[in-house]
């Protein structure tokens, strides 16, 4: 084996080794927290799909930043219920991260993304769980600045 090779095969390794470390720390961050909110019959939904990473991505920001806005800019006014299934919607897909409502209506979605993530089946069959029930829907990517004044803004477009 040359010397690239060696040099190579180190780094794939590390890289390796951080993305492990940085999944089992999202799991082990996760596993405590009541974030989720079950469906209307009182059962969890169960759901293959994630919602987005917990880890901040460069220029981005994470889903409790995300949290805090809502809950500071749009609580009381609407309920901010967290993690929910696109099967409350008749639907399937990845879970949406924020979903606002209104007297006990759902008036709004908001899924947050990773880099280049919406380009998936699951993805795309939450967004259509969305419109079909007639739901906005408005995403974020994590990985661009979402300043406090654009988010803000652009949820309350979306709510009208």
């Amino acid at each position: 084996m040359g010397l690239f090779d060696s040099l190579v095969k180190g780094v794939t390794g590390t890289i390796k080794n951080a993305a492990v470390d940085a999944v089992r720390n999202s799991v082990l961050n996760n596993q405590g927290q009541s974030g989720g909110f079950s469906n209307q019959s009182g059962a969890a939904a169960n759901t293959p799909y994630q919602s987005a990473p917990q880890q901040v991505e460069a220029g981005g920001h994470t889903v409790g930043y995300f949290k805090e806005l809502l809950h500071a800019n749009f609580s009381p006014a609407y309920v901010i219920r967290e993690n929910v299934s696109p099967s409350e919607l008749g639907g399937s897909g990845r879970p949406y991260d924020f979903v606002l409502l209104k007297e006990g209506r759902i008036v709004g979605v908001i899924p947050l993304a990773e880099h280049n993530r919406t380009n998936n089946a699951a993805w795309k069959n939450a967004r259509e769980s969305a419109e079909n029930a007639g739901i906005p829907f408005i995403n974020f990517h994590l990985h661009m600045p979402n300043t406090k004044a654009f988010v803000i803004d652009r949820i309350n477009r979306l709510l009208g």
